[in-house]
């Protein structure tokens, strides 16, 4: 215990003297606390309707007035829009009725008070077909917090492969290695840091952007199976990149790899989302949005946990001789 919080300490020391690795600790706060402060403004961008192409032209053109106006063959469609990352509210018209399709987690409710207004003095019906789980939360707010989530799990791992780099250059690992300390010693000292680093980032991003009241235990639970693979991912830059700068490069296309996973997670229709299944980081922030969004379930929680450790169970043994070597290397 006493070589482990040794290392603990040591990295802990390091962190504070290298700026770099000080600004990768800090960063994902510091991005939480700009988007703070354009939230706001995003929320009052233009209003976005999806309306059924079938209503009259009259409506369409005043609620053009309004905002952007999509328009849809039938109700799938237009339910397949509302439900997507961003605030849009749909109207199907349905033998005769409109029917007004939202999701429940839409800043401005507008289209019902709207459509009453513009069917004044019509004998219409309307219907109100509202999916709503309660969800008050930014579209901006939710869809950030799960990526400044997956940003900090990412360079907590990055933070470990440049310590290692570090230690590398300063032949201080050679020094480890003869101590009495442990390869398993090693690895938790070094693990230590970015876990605490962790949990502080993930607590005070979700408190920056008042998304506190959601399930709690439910995203610390994921983010921390996820830094398992970012913990393999440290190890693998460290043992691989000769330099700093070398690890620099590799967290470039880790980030890429990352930036994929996410965007495909927003971007792609349902039935391409199976593309990704292969990434750790597409479960990671599948199980961290669903969470925000208070939609996700203890069951689901354990089954993408399940995927992500299998994935980093996999990535290890790849990589395993390659780690062992690296730190065994003068």
């Amino acid at each position: 215990m006493k070589r482990i919080l040794y290392i603990f300490l040591k990295d802990l020391k390091s962190s504070f003297k290298d700026f770099l690795l000080l600004y990768m600790i800090i960063s994902p706060i510091m991005l939480a606390i700009v988007i703070k402060f354009f939230i706001p403004d995003v929320a009052a961008n233009t209003f976005t309707f999806a309306l059924d192409q079938n209503i009259d032209n009259e409506i369409i053109q005043r609620f053009e007035g309004y905002g952007k106006v999509e328009l849809y063959k039938n109700r799938s469609e237009i339910e397949e829009r509302v439900l997507r990352m961003d605030d849009v509210e749909g109207i199907v018209l349905e033998d005769g009725e409109y029917i007004v399709i939202t999701q429940g987690n839409e800043k401005h409710l507008m289209v019902e008070s709207l459509l009453k207004n513009m069917l004044v003095g019509e004998n219409e019906n309307i219907i109100i077909n509202q999916s709503d789980n309660n969800y008050t939360i930014s579209p901006v707010a939710s869809i950030s917090a799960a990526c400044l989530i997956i940003v900090g799990i990412i360079l907590n791992g990055v933070l470990i492969g440049l310590s290692i780099i570090d230690e590398k250059e300063s032949r201080a690992i050679r020094a480890i290695r003869v101590s009495p300390a442990t390869k398993v010693d090693y690895i938790v000292g070094k693990s230590l840091l970015a876990f605490f680093v962790l949990i502080i980032q993930t607590i005070g991003i979700l408190y920056i952007l008042d998304v506190m009241h959601i399930n709690l235990g439910m995203i610390l639970v994921i983010s921390l199976v996820g830094y398992l693979i970012s913990l393999v991912y440290g190890f693998i830059i460290g043992v691989t990149s000769p330099n700093q700068m070398a690890g620099m490069a590799t967290t470039k296309v880790l980030m890429i790899l990352v930036a994929g996973s996410v965007a495909g997670a927003l971007l792609l229709p349902a039935n391409w989302l199976f593309v990704l299944y292969w990434s750790p980081m597409y479960w990671i922030f599948v199980g961290i949005y669903n969470a925000i969004l208070e939609m996700l379930t203890w069951n689901q929680l354990g089954l993408y946990s399940l995927y992500i450790i299998i994935i980093t169970a996999i990535v290890f043994m790849l990589f395993r001789k390659k780690i062992d070597s690296g730190l065994n290397a003068n």
